[in-house]
């Protein structure tokens, strides 16, 4: 913490919020005018469930209830990662060429279907697929989102409020699906906590909401600093 204070504090703020700054601050800006903004964030930020789900739940239930290696099962999300590293590039080349809210909504929708075929093949201990499914949902399905969020969030916001809105929505977001996905999944998996259809079924419920949310947000595609701005601008009037 104090080796980031530090860094932090010779920071400069981009020239693009210097010249656009205004009498209320940042905070009382989203407060005021952009709250449904923030509201949509958290609400896109619980993407993450899949993610919580892939990486803790699924890897408790292939190794307690399955019988599963957890040596191989860590093995799932690190080849998963390695085709990330490809499919978060091609998802930003996509999103400039197509637009943030389709490939948001595609990785988002996608990953949580995916769930289905991914959560079968591990009770099924068919290791091919597990490896097959696993790369698909979280590196190549999930990744969509993931490599997204941070622009398309972001731009839901003018310049001078951008930071302050995202940090709130995104972190709230955050902290929902990352203390409550697990819990939930492990609560409707059961007693005996073999039940992954209804896990997977609450992933991709929390998912389809996500997807319905981003579509109620504005397309930003090829639009400049100064041109978002002005979309935003009437809100705050």
């Amino acid at each position: 913490m104090l080796t980031a204070w530090l860094i932090r504090r010779g920071l400069e703020e981009p020239p693009a919020f210097k010249e656009s700054r205004v009498e209320n601050p940042p905070l009382m800006q989203v407060v005021r005018w952009h709250k449904a903004a923030v509201v949509r964030v958290a609400v896109c930020a619980m993407v993450n469930t899949v993610n919580m789900v892939f990486t803790v739940w699924s890897l408790s239930f292939a190794t307690s209830i399955v019988g599963l290696e957890r040596s191989t099962m860590l093995l799932v999300s690190i080849i998963a990662n390695g085709v990330a590293l490809f499919a978060i590039p091609a998802a930003a080349l996509l999103s400039d060429r197509f637009g943030r809210k389709p490939v948001f909504i595609t990785g988002a929708v996608g990953s949580g279907l995916m769930m289905f075929p991914y959560l079968g093949a591990v009770s099924a201990g068919n290791w091919p697929l597990i490896f097959v499914f696993g790369a698909i949902m979280s590196g190549c399905a999930y990744s969509l989102a993931n490599s997204i969020w941070p622009s398309f969030y972001a731009e839901m916001f003018p310049t001078t409020a951008r930071v302050t809105g995202l940090a709130l929505g995104t972190q709230v977001g955050f902290a929902v699906s990352g203390g409550l996905a697990p819990v939930l999944a492990s609560a409707v998996a059961g007693a005996g906590g073999e039940n992954w259809v209804s896990v997977a079924a609450f992933t991709a419920g929390v998912c389809i909401v996500v997807g319905l949310v981003a579509m109620t947000a504005k397309e930003t595609k090829g639009l400049s600093l100064e041109e978002i701005d002005i979309v935003h601008e009437e809100r705050s009037q």
